[in-house]
Order: structure tokens, then C-alpha cells, then sequence
């Protein structure tokens, strides 16, 4: 890659020790340059990193990490609590969303609706899917139950996590997330989703609205 970027520069200067051709060789070699570096940022995943916070790509980007999942304890749609210890054994398909969300949250969770519904029975004792609201105020366990049952998920291997906005932030936190309410009901948050094998280890960090159901699927199985 920085290769390529070289040979463009020596292009453009004719080699070393002769003038530059024009200024659209510079406009070029500022191009070249700020789309290596992004192509770069999107490649490393250094732990839990905040810096593609603000990206929502159209299409999924697959970033492999290793590290481990964060350990939390939430409640369920049912005033339950759930801790991920408590899923070893199994893999962890967590994401992060919110019920009054109509930006990448509904097409979040209706790629994990075809996920679940292409597992086969046997599959689906061996995986969980959680979902951590971004709104823990307005999201309480009925709110929660009455948004699952909307999606059409089944709650037998899918768990819709809250608690109070305090314990809620901390897991935020934890897993890299800068979440900001901007009024009642509207939440600036990433679409990260992230996969996490039978020893609590996370595998892979999913960014984008639209989870590439084929890819995922693939991704859960070989663990």
C-alpha cells in the first residue's frame, strides 16, 4: 500500500531532484495519502478503540480483535438478571440499540431477527444474542418485552438488557462506545455489534446498521 503511494509521488515529481509537474500531482499525492491512512484506521482494531465512533458505514466493516468481552450484569425484559459469565459456553452476539430508534437499530435487530431464524435448533442452544439499550431512562424491562415482541425475536435465546442509566454507562464505556442523548428519545451512538466466543473472548466488531447476515452466520459457527 505505502508503495503504491510512492511510485505516485515519484510519478508526479518525475524523480528524484526534478520540479514538480503541477499542482493537481499535489491535490493527487493529498489524495492518496488521507485515503491510505483511513484504509489504515480501518484495518487496526488496538482493543476497544473510540476513534470510529462517529462512522455509520452503508455497508458492514469486519474487524477482527482479540480481548476480553467485558464482564456486566444487567436485567432482561423480564426484570431478570443477566450476566455474560453466565453465558460461557456459549457464543455472544452482542450489540447495542434502542426502542424508539429509527436510524440503524431496527436494521440491527432485523438482521439478528434472519440470524436467529436461520439457526437450526441445535444452533441456537450454543448461541445468545444481546441486545444493551443506549436509553436505559425510556427502555424499561416492558418496554423492552413489548419491542421484542414487535421484531417477532424469540426470547428463549435473545435477551433485551437495561438498568439504571448509571450501570447502563458503564458498560458503554467498557466495550469503547461514546453514546450522547440529544433530546428525549433521539441517542447519538455507533452501530458496533460484537461476537464473542464460548470462553468470553470477543473475535470480531461488526460496524454499520446492516449486519451482512451470510458473513456473521459463518463467523458464529467456526467458533
Amino acid at each position: 500500500m505505502w508503495s503504491s503511494v510512492r511510485r505516485k509521488h515519484e510519478r508526479c515529481n518525475g524523480g528524484l531532484g526534478s520540479h514538480p509537474r503541477s499542482s493537481v500531482c499535489d491535490a493527487s499525492r493529498w489524495l492518496s495519502y488521507w485515503l491510505t491512512l483511513i484504509s489504515l484506521l480501518l484495518s487496526v482494531s488496538p482493543g476497544w478503540p473510540h476513534d470510529l465512533a462517529g462512522i455509520q458505514p452503508s455497508r458492514m466493516i469486519r474487524q477482527p480483535i482479540e480481548g476480553k468481552a467485558p464482564e456486566f450484569t444487567l436485567v432482561n425484559q423480564s426484570g431478570q438478571p443477566v450476566a455474560l459469565r453466565d453465558l460461557r459456553g456459549k457464543v455472544v452476539l452482542l450489540t447495542f440499540t434502542y426502542s424508539s430508534c429509527t436510524g440503524v437499530c431496527p436494521l440491527i435487530t432485523r438482521s439478528m431477527t434472519v440470524l436467529q431464524q436461520r439457526l437450526t435448533s441445535q444452533e441456537r442452544r450454543k448461541i445468545f444474542f444481546l441486545s444493551v439499550t443506549v436509553d436505559p431512562e425510556v427502555d424499561t424491562p416492558a418496554t423492552l418485552r413489548t419491542y421484542a415482541k414487535r421484531h417477532g425475536v424469540d426470547l428463549t435465546s435473545w435477551a433485551f438488557l437495561t438498568e439504571s442509566p448509571t450501570v447502563v454507562r458503564e458498560v458503554w464505556q467498557s466495550f469503547g462506545m461514546t453514546v450522547n442523548e440529544r433530546a428525549k428519545g433521539i441517542v447519538d451512538h455507533p452501530g458496533w455489534t460484537f461476537l464473542i466466543d464460548r470462553e468470553g473472548m470477543v473475535r470480531y466488531r461488526y460496524l454499520g446498521g446492516a449486519l451482512e447476515v451470510k458473513t456473521v452466520l459463518e463467523d458464529m459457527r467456526k467458533l
